[in-house]
């Protein structure tokens, strides 16, 4: 049981560390428009 809850957390924080660094990576591309886009029809709504 003790080796199936560390299997599991260490592939979540394997998980973590890959969705930091790609989040680092993509952070200006995937996060800076979309971000102001959706401000701007917010602020249109």
């Amino acid at each position: 049981m003790n080796t199936i809850i560390t299997t599991v957390n260490m592939l979540l924080d394997i998980a973590n560390c890959l969705r930091v660094m790609s989040g680092l990576l993509d952070l200006p591309a995937a996060y800076g428009e979309p971000i102001q886009s959706s401000r701007r029809q917010h602020l249109h709504i």
